[in-house]
């Protein structure tokens, strides 16, 4: 059982993982994750802090490949929403139906 500094120091190393590749504009997928902390733990010198790259690098071993990415909708990644010459007007696209948990359509305005 892990306690909940080691939870924290894993999630932490993994966030510097993470953050450094996003720094160096590559792919972030588990692989490049799992990479990463193999090279932090290879140049650190504290023990310590190898052992909590390793031990993050082992729980991310156990996620399933297919779990991790998405790929953006084509609109994200222009960089806007609906209107193409993104002037900040509301657009008729940016109303959408919710259903609640009574199950009846809630309009909401997600441009305000």
């Amino acid at each position: 059982m892990t306690t909940d500094y080691e939870k924290r120091s894993l999630q932490h190393a993994i966030g510097e993982a993470t953050i450094l590749l996003a720094d160096d504009r590559q792919v972030l997928s588990k692989n490049a994750v799992m990479a990463k902390l193999q090279q932090l733990g290879e140049i650190e010198a504290d023990d310590r802090r190898v052992l909590i790259y390793w031990n993050a690098r082992k729980k991310l071993g156990h996620i399933r490949q297919s779990a991790t990415g998405f790929t953006l909708p084509s609109y994200a990644a222009r960089g806007n929403h609906a209107d193409n010459d993104n002037d900040g007007a509301a657009t008729q696209d940016s109303h959408h139906q919710w259903r609640g948990r009574n199950g009846r359509a809630d309009e909401r305005n997600r441009g305000d």
